[in-house]
């Protein structure tokens, strides 16, 4: 199952749907990855006029899923990504929406909080 699924219609509106429904789309470091690399995609594709982001299940996201960030093997990752000089992993997955030459709407529905309140903030439009 993947995390993100990307949908577009024939009218160029891309659907961007968070696919960890029973996590309450809580977001792990795969699913940072896959927002900018869905990101980077759209911004490549001249058909494309307005992209959606939404959750699996009525629920938009939940935040960051503290089981991956507390995995012992993901914590020198997590505290490089911090410290870093330059953008974390955490800051391009949501700033890059910001860079998309499209309206991006963020139709929130349920729980949002956190990294999933940070993923709205970088859209254009917010609709809770």
């Amino acid at each position: 199952m993947s995390v993100i699924k990307l949908e577009i219609d024939t009218k160029g509106i891309a659907t961007v749907t968070l696919n960890r429904p029973e996590k309450r789309n809580a977001m792990t470091f795969a699913l940072l990855k896959e927002l900018i690399k869905i990101a980077q995609k759209i911004k490549k594709d001249k058909t494309i006029r307005c992209v959606i982001i939404t959750g699996a299940n009525q629920v938009f996201s939940a935040g960051i899923d503290l089981n991956d960030l507390n995995n012992p093997k993901n914590t020198a990752y997590a505290l490089w990504e911090l410290a870093k000089p330059g953008q974390s992993l955490f800051q391009k997955a949501f700033l890059i929406w910001q860079d998309l030459p499209v309206p991006v709407i963020s139709a929130m529905q349920s729980f949002c909080f956190g990294a999933g309140i940070q993923l709205a903030l970088a859209s254009d439009i917010r609709i809770a």
